[in-house]
């Protein structure tokens, strides 16, 4: 099944299987998952179960899209801007840019400490009562 999604005047290509099975089977899209787990009301879901639930709820494919954007945005592949030709003002603004990756590449690289560290609070027995409760926060 194709879906062709139009943003700005451009036509995109989703291919929904394969959504479906991400969905069901990298961990990135987890909180996806559990959306289409609670809506499906059981905690194995079939690939056909979570397209039926895509077909039904659109914010399903909305929060894969999003999850996928963002993923994708993180990875910083933009090389520094070479300054050796650049005039004073365009070499200016060229440093400027530079040193704007560099520190989005230090952020980067940051990141799986950060939510290491976030897992091993969420995990701490202090706070078990999100996930006991009857109303999970999480």
């Amino acid at each position: 099944m194709l879906v062709f999604v139009t943003l700005f005047k451009e036509i995109k290509v989703i291919y929904l299987p394969r959504v479906a099975e991400e969905i069901r089977t990298i961990g990135l899209y987890d909180l996806v998952l559990q959306d289409v787990q609670k809506i499906a009301g059981k905690s194995k879901v079939t690939q056909d179960e979570v397209l039926e639930i895509i077909d039904k709820n659109p914010q399903i494919l909305k929060d894969y899209k999003q999850i996928n954007t963002e993923y994708n945005i993180s990875n910083i592949h933009i090389r520094n801007i070479d300054l050796s030709n650049l005039k004073d003002k365009c070499r200016s603004k060229a440093e400027e840019i530079n040193k704007k990756l560099n520190f989005l590449r230090e952020i980067e690289e940051n990141i799986p400490s950060i939510l290491s560290r976030v897992r091993r609070w969420l995990s701490s027995s202090q706070l078990n009562f999100l996930y006991s409760s009857p109303y999970s926060i999480l």
